[in-house]
């Protein structure tokens, strides 16, 4: 029995109240490229918009990859916005052009393109929403295409019908019934000839390897989006899990890291220790997406391999790092720029929310040698050659320790007093010539020391220049 027109739009109605997509009230932004889907969407929320109390506003971007049937789809939605009476915006970009320069495919251009241009104007106009036309055959082609790649529980989720601003009210009906329905009520809709381009992934996906499939399963459209419910409800419970693990053993979230308890951590199932991961990058990098399963994978070896230390970074952004009793994951911070110091006087920012001071001092020798402070020395000033310099430590550093015999490697010496490996090319090492003068914060080097016979004494001093200084 053919469904009808009630059917679909009271099912799309349905839809977006169960799944609470929109409120009474809210502006929505419709993502419109012409074709039947997006023309099909207009049309039911046009007629839903007053029962619903919905504001509508149309989107289209125009990827100019069809030479001038792009550019009629464009002029084709302009006119049906003003023959609907819609506010209607419109972009473009050369997206094979910045695809080959990003070294994208084609296809993720154009979805990373379409959709920054979608979040972008959502967020500048004050759009609640922003509504796409994606179906059930779409979730099932993106399903399949997840599972041939690899994909975890996540992926196998497919698209969700909202995340964030985004909605997919057409997610639960197939394409048979959107198309039956445009023919039955004369939606106008444009037919775009990338649909039949071999070259794509999808299209491939979509006319050769579903229909064989088929051959095995004749609902094998509806099996895939059944998988996607089930993951996606194995999805939502982990998160939770995971939630609730990050009250139970993180430690401290501050300053663009995060601290957790190892031993806990560790008794974990593997996947809720993915899940705690995944969300603890989140947090810490807010708008990307980790579901590199190498990432996790290194990730773990790091937590539950032997030894006290371990270090490891996690895409570009991003390290972790096993420290003790503790599994440390923070945001890799910007390289430290050398700082020059061609005066014996004044306060000289650094990084990190540190900066060093430099006095003259007339301390006496039995104070100095009183000091607990390691964030505050007194140096041999005849003994300096301007100018000083401030940078953080290379590999072949070496240093001759307060009152050790001998020299020894920075990176030894940062072993030696546990510092974790995160931070050892964070702290400042003050340098005069081809000498180590200070260890900022930690230790002075040896030929620098005040004795009797020195004439002229400076203070060095690391001071607070802001809250979200790293420890030093």
């Amino acid at each position: 029995m053919r469904k009808s027109r009630t059917d679909l739009l009271q099912a799309c109605r349905n839809y977006l109240q169960v799944h609470e997509l929109v409120q009474p009230g809210q502006s929505v932004l419709l993502a419109v490229s012409g074709g039947v889907d997006s023309m099909v969407l207009c049309a039911l929320l046009r007629e839903l918009a007053g029962p619903m109390a919905l504001r509508l506003a149309l989107a289209h971007f125009n990827h100019h990859l069809r030479g001038a049937e792009s550019d009629e789809d464009e002029r084709f939605v302009l006119r049906m916005a003003a023959e609907w009476g819609f506010t209607v915006h419109t972009s473009g970009a050369d997206v094979a052009s910045w695809s080959d320069e990003q070294r994208q495919s084609v296809e993720t251009g154009a979805r990373i393109l379409r959709y920054r241009f979608l979040l972008d104007l959502a967020e500048k106009m004050g759009y609640d929403r922003v509504a796409t036309g994606h179906n059930a055959d779409d979730q099932a082609e993106t399903v399949l295409d997840h599972f041939l790649r690899g994909s975890g529980v996540t992926g196998l989720c497919g698209m969700p019908r909202r995340r964030e601003r985004i909605i997919r009210p057409l997610l639960f009906a197939d394409r048979r019934w959107i198309s039956a329905f445009a023919e039955q009520h004369a939606v106008p809709f444009r037919r775009d000839s990338s649909n039949e381009d071999q070259a794509y992934r999808r299209n491939r996906l979509r006319h050769e390897l579903l229909p064989y499939l088929q051959q095995y399963n004749p609902r094998i459209h509806r099996t895939l989006t059944r998988l996607s419910d089930n993951m996606a409800e194995v999805d939502e419970y982990l998160t939770a899990m995971a939630e609730k693990a990050f009250g139970e053993c993180c430690i401290r979230a501050e300053g663009g890291k995060i601290i957790l308890d190892c031993q806990l951590f560790l008794a974990y199932f593997i996947i809720l220790k993915k899940y705690l991961l995944r969300l603890c990058l989140s947090k810490l990098v807010a708008g990307e997406s980790f579901f590199d399963h190498a990432l996790y994978d290194r990730a773990l070896s790091i937590v539950s391999g032997t030894g006290d230390q371990a270090y490891a970074v996690l895409g570009s952004r991003v390290f972790i790092e096993r420290a003790g009793k503790v599994l440390i994951i923070g945001r890799r911070p910007l390289p430290c720029a050398e700082v020059r110091i061609d005066q014996l006087q004044g306060c000289f920012p650094l990084w990190d929310g540190w900066r060093l001071s430099i006095l003259a001092a007339d301390e006496p020798l039995s104070s100095i040698r009183r000091n607990q402070d390691p964030k505050r020395v007194w140096v041999d000033g005849d003994k300096l050659t301007l100018p000083l310099y401030l940078r953080p430590m290379r590999d072949a550093d070496r240093f001759r320790p307060l009152h050790l015999a001998g020299s020894k490697s920075l990176s030894d010496f940062f072993i030696d007093e546990k510092i974790p490996r995160h931070l050892r090319r964070r702290i400042p090492i003050l340098w005069s010539g081809d000498q180590v003068v200070w260890v900022c914060g930690r230790r002075l080097d040896d030929r620098f020391k005040v004795t009797a016979e020195t004439t002229r004494v400076y203070e060095l001093k690391l001071v607070e220049q802001c809250e979200s200084k790293v420890g030093i």
